[in-house]
């Protein structure tokens, strides 16, 4: 029996006692069609939304995804590359590693602000993971400021291709962040 038979022989059943029965089919299936479209939503993985609604999500994983990635950029321009490699004046070779220091730390600030902001409006596994992703940036700063603070430390060349992995794996974990809100927003289907 299809749900528009259901309806058929509700229509029927009511018909009969007038306009109240008339009035009380329109109810119930206006209420078994809302809970179809729910039935329906979940099946596909669809979740409903105002347009309102979708417009402020969308504005809110934008800005956390801009945010987090200029991060990502700056932590990963904390290893020393072919920019301060060229530099032989000791100074100068100072002054650009902390002018990207400090680029990276206000990045990060800027990130963990955003996060904070948003998080309570946000799916709670991608807050979490954003907060992960955080957290891997953080420790990243913290072992650039040692090394920045202590000039004695010799920065090697495996010192250097460790870095540039543990810089893959947090830039790898903020494309997947992306991809996975890149999908959330996907689910999300504006009702007219």
């Amino acid at each position: 029996m299809e749900f528009s038979d259901i309806l058929a022989i509700l229509g029927i059943l009511f018909g009969g006692a007038g306009s109240i029965g008339a009035i009380i089919c329109v109810l119930i299936t206006s209420r078994l069609n809302k809970q179809m479209e729910l039935f329906k939503s979940n099946l596909e993985g669809k979740q409903y939304v105002s347009k309102t609604r979708f417009d402020a999500e969308f504005a809110m994983y934008r800005e956390l995804s801009k945010t987090f990635y200029e991060m990502v950029y700056f932590i990963t321009e904390l290893v020393p590359g072919p920019l301060t490699d060229k530099l032989t004046d000791e100074d100068e070779k100072i002054k650009c590693e902390t002018s990207n220091y400090d680029k990276a730390y206000d990045a990060f600030i800027k990130a963990r602000s955003t996060i904070y902001v948003y998080a309570p409006f946000i799916e709670k596994e991608i807050e979490s993971q954003f907060k992960k992703l955080w957290l891997r940036c953080y420790v990243q700063l913290k072992v650039f400021k040692k090394r920045f603070k202590d000039r004695t430390i010799v920065y090697s060349e495996e010192d250097q291709l460790k870095d540039l992995k543990k810089n893959r794996r947090i830039f790898d974990k903020c494309d997947e962040l992306c991809i996975k809100s890149r999908q959330y927003l996907s689910s999300l289907v504006v009702k007219d």
